[in-house]
């Protein structure tokens, strides 16, 4: 360490000091003088520390040994190079620098001592504010060491770290991690990271922190934000959010990621009578990996907490295990998890379930919204995924795509089926499809089960079919009621044509089928179609000759006839022209209907064999134009 003159030369100012004093000689003004100024260069109690790798003021290993010769308390302390071992009990009553400017490591660790302990009144600086700065410094708290960094902010900059190990002890206020790193590991069982009132922990530009088996719990008011590149992982440790009172964790931004891998976690729930309140938010493309157990409001029976969990903004959450939302044993415990938002998504990468709201206590809400995807279950058969809907849960399904292995709606909770795509395997309960898709693209399985009522309002049922004719896309059902605005939309995989006499039964039900499809979405391919058979249990499609109206066998005059002597007719309400047995769509018979005996005149069984000439269209007296290029069988 290097002193200054005066600081070298101390004790021997003060020797000097006494003995004048001692020999009782005249006090004279210069002696007086003297005397002032050895008051102030001592300082008795406390002094600067400038660590540059000497050993003055510490012993031979350079560690801090207070009570001796050293001050028991430093002003302020700044180590830029060698390595300062604190093995008993020091105080710093300002600042503590390490490694700003150079390469330094400071270690609090007991050795052969019961205990070492450093306390630090204000802030902490570990590691450079400059990426590009070769500095960097290092805090190890080990065995029976601790350190409380006090009122300060601890900042964790470029090339620092701070790690405690071996059951060494933390303490932090307000903590930014920007750019360095935090690994925090546990050595004996039950021991925790608290942060508190009015605490704030942030990670950003690259930085780091790493709860390894050590619990992480954030309450009363704390206020922890992981952005720009910052990383927050928990491996086989507990993250606890507002357990007591309000407490707010948020990531965002590219690059920002949480990690939690836990047995078992907690969010605005349980932890004394007051109840926890949680706000957890991950939006701006950040992403987020959760596995284990996670209690959104549902753990506990001494409290009434809550939670508002968002993914939103492009965030992409991996999970697997448990997440229980508002499944709380208390009357008033509520909780909601919310995906929104174009390119937001929430995919489970193993064996996972959802439940949300309790039987008889708790409320959960689960919402789907805004072009979001949730995937319960990986594709195709890697993990089966499962939605749990309890009798005061709420789930809401409006975004792009939902996916669950089975979907549970029999426990007297409400499911609503509002926008997007829904696919599942199994559905227990009545399925009440307000909009969107049911849909079987996302998918490779070949059928699915609703053990239940399945309605279909202002919505479509989409079926892609793959080429299995033996095992086609099926929705089974106890009930079907198809409403007057139900739209079939039916499309081939790529690859896949069927050939002329091929049948696909796509919905069956234990009782008669309530109601048709109004609007009907069929493809065209090589001159065929489907036509659409109902009876009373099932609905079939059929390929059949585009534009064979009457079954003839072959598109002619007979189908021309069919549409010119019925033009205009609306089929949804005059039902189906005498004669016409074939392709048709429910609505108005107008030119696409001319368009399929325009465009597949003269076909056969064989269409290989090629056309007839097309009438001319002066045959039609002025009735319809040309028909048009790139023709599909459509209704809208």
């Amino acid at each position: 360490m290097s002193l200054g003159p005066c600081e070298f030369f101390r004790p021997s100012l003060l020797w000097m000091g006494c003995a004048l004093l001692k020999q009782r000689k005249a006090i004279t003004g210069a002696s007086v003088i003297v005397l002032a100024v050895l008051c102030l260069v001592t300082r008795i109690g406390a002094v600067d520390l400038a660590w540059d790798g000497s050993n003055d003021l510490w012993d031979a290993d350079a560690h801090w040994l207070p009570g001796g010769t050293e001050p028991t308390s430093i002003d302020d302390a700044v180590i830029d190079a060698g390595t300062v071992t604190v093995d008993r009990t020091g105080e710093v009553a300002g600042t503590l620098v390490v490694g700003n400017t150079g390469q330094a490591i400071l270690q609090v660790t007991a050795g052969n001592n019961a205990e070492a302990t450093l306390d630090i009144a204000d802030a902490v600086s570990v590691g450079a504010s400059n990426p590009s700065s070769v500095a960097g410094g290092v805090i190890t708290v080990g065995p029976n060491g601790r350190l409380d960094t006090g009122t300060g902010v601890t900042t964790i900059g470029y090339g620092g770290r701070i790690e405690v190990v071996g059951g060494g002890q933390l303490r932090m206020d307000a903590v930014l991690v920007d750019g360095g790193e935090m690994y925090i590991q546990q050595i004996q069982a039950g021991q925790a990271l608290f942060l508190g009132p009015g605490e704030d922990f942030t990670v950003r530009r690259g930085g780091h922190v790493l709860f390894d088996g050590r619990d992480l719990f954030f309450y009363d008011g704390a206020d922890v934000e992981v952005a720009s590149g910052g990383r927050m992982e928990l491996v086989e440790a507990a993250l606890d959010v507002g357990v007591s009172v309000n407490a707010e964790l948020s990531v965002a931004g590219e690059g920002s990621a949480l990690v939690v891998n836990t047995p078992g976690s907690s969010i605005g729930s349980k932890w004394g009578t007051e109840g926890g309140g949680a706000i957890i938010t991950v939006s701006d493309h950040a992403s987020a990996s959760l596995f284990g157990s996670f209690n959104l409001a549902s753990g506990g029976t001494q409290s009434h907490g809550s939670a508002n969990v968002r993914f939103e903004s492009g965030a992409s959450v991996r999970y697997g295990g448990t997440f229980a939302i508002g499944a709380g044993f208390l009357d008033g415990t509520s909780a909601q998890l919310t995906v929104t938002g174009e390119q937001t998504s929430m995919i489970a990468d193993e064996d996972a379930d959802i439940i949300v709201g309790h039987a008889t206590t708790g409320i959960g809400t689960f919402t789907v919204a805004d072009g979001a995807t949730v995937q319960g279950g990986a594709l195709p058969e890697d993990a089966f995924g499962t939605l749990v809907v309890n009798a005061n849960g709420t789930v809401t399904l409006e975004g792009s795509y939902a996916h669950f292995n089975r979907i549970e709606n029999h426990h007297g909770g409400t499911f609503r089926h509002d926008g997007g795509d829904l696919d599942f395997d199994e559905f227990l309960g009545d399925l009440i499809q307000r909009g969107g898709r049911l849909a079987t693209s996302h998918t490779f399985r070949r059928d699915a089960d609703i053990d239940g009522r399945w309605s279909i309002g202002n919505a479509t049922y989409a079926v892609e079919l793959r080429g299995l004719v033996t095992e086609p896309d099926t929705v089974s059902a106890n009930e079907v009621v198809i409403s007057t605005f139900a739209s079939l939309d039916v499309t081939l995989y790529p690859g896949f044509e069927p050939t002329l006499g091929d049948t696909f039964t796509i919905l069956t039900s234990d009782e008669p089928i309530d109601g048709t499809f109004a609007n009907i979405n069929l493809p065209e391919f090589s001159g065929l179609t489907f036509d659409v058979l109902h009876s009373p249990l099932a609905i079939v499609l059929e390929t059949v000759l585009a534009g064979d109206y009457d079954d003839s066998g072959q598109v002619e005059q007979g189908d021309l006839d069919l549409v010119l002597q019925n033009w205009g007719l609306d089929t949804a309400t005059a039902g189906v022209p005498t004669g016409w047995v074939n392709d048709l769509s429910f609505g108005l018979i107008d030119q696409a209907e001319l368009d399929g005996v325009l465009l597949n005149w003269g076909n056969t069984a064989a269409p290989a064999f090629g056309r007839a000439g097309v009438p001319e269209p002066a045959a039609f007296g002025g009735v319809c134009g040309l028909a048009g290029a790139g023709f599909g069988r459509r209704r809208g």
